[in-house]
């Protein structure tokens, strides 16, 4: 089990997203932030971290989605967001992004936009649940307000095959 202690212990250093990325009329993130790329330019936490990760993330998805992920994704980040720190409502063109809870919470989440019910939906934190984010679906973090919630983030930037994009394809439960 990716504890928070373990977390804490394998990150190099944690960027601070806060209102020094603000914009002018935007409402800034506020939450730390460790990055792995793929390309090796920016390694902010451990090989055993990583590996710990993607070890979650295979056993939360079904095999050929963690296989395609496994092979594609550019970056995999971590998020650690204390009481209080939040994300604004926003979109991402991502040519794909999924999230991994690494923490437990009924009152913290993430909400996601559903644009074919016009609904937003919230899904409380529970470890190991992995969360599509669909690109150009809106989606946020409210502030946080039970305990320090942590989650890692994997992404890319390329095409990507969406043979895998149907329902029943990554564990929700």
């Amino acid at each position: 089990m990716i504890t928070p202690n373990f977390i804490e212990k394998n990150v190099k250093i944690w960027n601070r997203k806060s209102e020094i990325d603000a914009t002018p009329d935007c409402l800034a993130p506020k939450y730390g932030q460790s990055v792995y790329l793929r390309n090796k330019l920016k390694v902010d936490f451990s090989e055993l971290l990583l590996n710990s990760i993607l070890d979650l993330f295979e056993k939360s998805l079904n095999k050929n989605l963690f296989l395609q992920l496994k092979t594609d994704y550019s970056q995999i980040s971590i998020q650690k967001y204390e009481v209080g720190d939040y994300i604004p409502p926003h979109v991402d063109n991502y040519k794909w992004l999924y999230n991994l809870i690494l923490t437990d919470s009924k009152i913290d989440g993430l909400v996601l936009e559903d644009k074919e019910h016009s609904r937003l939906h919230f899904h409380e934190d529970v470890y190991g649940n992995v969360i599509k984010v669909k690109r150009e679906h809106l989606h946020w973090v409210n502030p946080i307000r039970d305990k320090t919630r942590y989650t890692a983030v994997i992404l890319c930037d390329a095409e990507y095959d969406n043979i895998y994009d149907v329902p029943g394809m990554m564990r929700t439960d």
